[in-house]
């Protein structure tokens, strides 16, 4: 019994010891600053901040003139090239058997470089993984040690190759009394974070900057949903509590510190009758994500460059079934635009609309996917997202017709496992010559027309 009282009289006092240090800690964190250290992170599958920084590389046609030497059994090498913010390059040579060098120093020379070797990752062999590779040439510039994983998918044929960073920068702080935990990415891999959104971006999905991530809710995740968004392209502010706070960040990664201001503003209206209309506004000054709704079509926002990036559209059918529309490809218009001091800026989105599909055409068939185009160029394909509870979307149907006006086909759209509608026509023995995809897509209220564009099977 003895023995018993003495282990229970030590699990009291470990257990003691760690809630004074949890609890020393957590009044220690600061009011809108703290210091950020490196946190190693999942892979990109694992993690929508990690994801949104990484780069997909081609094979480069030859080896490139940068590189002065190669490792042994370099015959078959394939080379690739990572562009990062400062302007510089490294280069990566892919060799069989799933080997690995980086130019981590930028010299040319990869014969004294540490081979990486490639890892199972997902799919058995399929998918692998190299690294972490840390650069030298940058951490002696000043900076941070830029730290990234590479991905390769297949030996038979010259594919490309994925790189995200290993880690990020976190730490934890208080606004208005409450604890948050703070991320920041080198999204460019310059050891720098310092590296703001430049738009119009050429993918609205990768940036090419660095990024900043706040857990708002508190559960340990940074997360890229919602009308919350918790992982942003590095701007000039940041928005908390429904105010601003412009951000301080050491270019090194770290420290991290936010100070309250009230910065001008105008005001953006968006215009798009008989929807409503949410969307992620890219911004060098303060990215967020706003919802238009049919009654509100107007938000103030401070002063500065913006972009649409991903966004849903919904509207309700003559049936009142909700309807929604995701569009992933936004319009010139919409790419790039300023919200000046004391000014409106007026965004015209939705109708009339333009049904289409986009097709292709393999192996005896035509492959098929429902596209919808406002007037403003951007594009939308129709989502399952929005229709919550009992009520499901009709089904979406389509018509295949020649010249003559003979239909030559009909069917249905389906959702794939992805959430995406596609459907195929079997084209009909011996059928040579032009034809048309007539969509029967439902818009509610809004103005639409069929596209009349020929498609042709020689």
């Amino acid at each position: 019994m003895k023995r018993i009282g003495i282990a229970w009289l030590a699990v009291v006092v470990v257990t003691a010891g760690v809630l004074l240090v949890v609890l020393a800690g957590r009044s220690s964190i600061e009011e809108s600053r703290c210091p950020l250290r490196y946190q190693k992170g999942p892979s990109s599958d694992g993690s929508i901040m990690i994801n949104m920084a990484e780069r997909m590389l081609l094979p480069l046609p030859g080896k490139p003139a940068q590189i002065r030497d190669l490792p042994p059994g370099a015959g078959q090498a394939r080379f690739y090239q990572l562009e990062c913010g400062d302007g510089s390059s490294v280069f990566l040579c892919l060799l069989p058997g799933r080997k690995l060098y980086v130019d981590t120093d930028g010299d040319g020379m990869l014969s004294n470089e540490r081979c990486f070797r490639g890892i199972d990752r997902g799919q058995p062999g399929y998918n692998w993984e190299y690294g972490p590779v840390r650069l030298k040439s940058t951490a002696a510039k000043g900076g941070a040690t830029p730290c990234f994983r590479v991905r390769s998918f297949r030996e038979d044929v010259p594919g490309p190759v994925s790189v995200h960073p290993d880690g990020c920068q976190t730490g934890w702080l208080r606004i208005d009394g409450r604890a948050y935990q703070f991320a920041a990415v080198d999204g460019d891999y310059d050891g720098r974070f310092s590296t703001r959104l430049s738009l119009p971006v050429a993918d609205p999905w990768r940036r090419q900057c660095d990024l900043i991530a706040v857990d708002r809710d508190g559960d340990g995740e940074f997360r890229y949903s919602g009308r919350r968004c918790e992982v942003m392209p590095l701007g000039r502010m940041v928005v908390m509590h429904d105010k601003y706070y412009a951000i301080d960040l050491e270019p090194d990664g770290s420290r991290l510190e936010l100070r309250a201001v009230q910065p001008a503003l105008g005001e953006l209206v968006i215009d798009c009758p008989g929807a409503e209309f949410e969307c992620d506004l890219l911004s060098d000054a303060a990215p967020q994500s706003f919802y238009w709704t049919y009654e509100s079509k107007s938000h103030p926002l401070p002063a500065g460059t913006y972009g649409v990036g991903r966004g849903t559209l919904r509207t309700l059918n003559a049936d009142g079934r909700p309807l929604a529309f995701q569009c992933d490809h936004p319009g010139s218009s919409l790419e790039c635009f300023e919200i000046k001091a004391g000014e409106t800026t007026t965004l015209k989105i939705g109708a009339p609309f333009v049904t289409t599909a986009e097709v292709r055409w393999t192996g005896g068939q035509v492959e098929m996917k429902p596209v919808l185009r406002d007037c403003a160029g951007s594009v939308y394909v129709p989502t399952p997202s929005g229709h919550a509870g009992p009520w499901r979307p009709s089904p979406l149907t389509f018509s295949i017709f020649d010249e003559q006006g003979n239909r030559l086909g009909s069917g249905q759209f389906a959702y794939s496992l992805e959430g995406t509608l596609t459907s195929s026509w079997r084209v009909p023995s011996g059928f040579k010559g032009k034809y048309r995809v007539q969509i029967d897509l439902d818009v509610g209220p809004c103005e639409a027309r069929h596209d009349q564009t020929w498609h042709v099977i020689e």
